[in-house]
């Protein structure tokens, strides 16, 4: 029973990792085939506001925020549940009102060309876009790490298999199908990270009796104490420092890092990219 279960895992995945590949080899086949520098990497600017929400939420969320997070609720409370959230709100405001007006004109193929356009300058351009690659090479590589490191629990698949077929796949759907291919391919696994949530949500509160059982359980071990507001930057989760520290990642993540500016610089119009 153990290995068909294996078996059956390793189906599913090379279904989902098929069904991505598949989406790049289209979007390589059709419309202008990616022979353009605009359609290859911002989608001849016509990405559609729907695909494209999902796409970017996809760009920030991976294993690390599932599994971290999950253990850091686990062990030192839901604080983060309830105080990221204004911080959050707080920072997509302006960016949707400031930040995107302001970028969204420029035509930016990479937010690093606004470093050379700023400052005049070739090398300050190079200084950041160095940066930002070794970042998303340390970024992502933790990042693929982490679901291999769960598929080598859950099914018994080598970290040392899934880590370079996770990296080929990926790579070779982007390179295929350009920022078309990534888009359609984020929806589809944001489809399949929905339904993987519900079913772990309903198969938990099935086990445990209930939401009621689960909040009850969360408060008798003391992991709903929502409102700590030491203004003290050293206590790990405080309201202060939470909403702070939500409000500058999201500025961050969403308004400047390449993967979000790309994004929302392929949409149709400014307003397009402002929602």
């Amino acid at each position: 029973m153990e290995n068909q279960l294996h078996w059956a895992d390793y189906v599913i995945m090379a279904v989902l990792l098929g069904i991505s590949l598949a989406i790049g080899v289209y979007h390589s086949l059709t419309g202008g085939r990616q022979r353009t520098t605009s359609e290859f990497i911002l989608a001849n600017r016509k990405l559609m506001v729907i695909p494209t929400i999902m796409s970017m939420v996809m760009s920030y969320i991976s294993a690390i925020l599932f599994i971290g997070s999950t253990a850091e609720m686990y062990e030192y409370g839901a604080m983060p549940l309830i105080w990221d959230i204004p911080g959050d709100f707080i920072g997509n405001i302006l960016i949707a009102f400031f930040v995107v007006p302001w970028i969204y004109p420029l035509k930016l193929v990479s937010i690093f060309d606004y470093l050379q356009f700023r400052f005049n300058s070739k090398v300050v351009r190079y200084i950041g876009s160095s940066i930002g690659i070794i970042h998303a090479i340390l970024y992502n590589g933790v990042a693929m790490f982490a679901p291999s490191i769960a598929l080598e629990s859950v099914a018994g698949l080598s970290v040392m298999v899934s880590l370079p077929v996770l990296a080929v796949v990926g790579t070779a759907y982007t390179a295929l199908g350009g920022m078309r291919a990534v888009v359609w391919t984020d929806v589809f696994q944001g489809l399949v990270l929905i339904a993987g949530i519900l079913a772990v949500q309903i198969k938990g509160l099935l086990l445990v009796g209930g939401f009621a059982e689960v909040i009850q359980e969360a408060e008798k071990h003391g992991r709903l104490n929502l409102d700590e507001v030491n203004p003290d930057f050293r206590v790990r989760n405080s309201a202060l420092s939470l909403v702070c520290g939500m409000f500058v990642m999201t500025l961050t993540s969403k308004g400047f890092r390449q993967a979000s500016v790309q994004r929302y610089s392929a949409t149709k119009s400014l307003r397009a990219a402002q929602k």
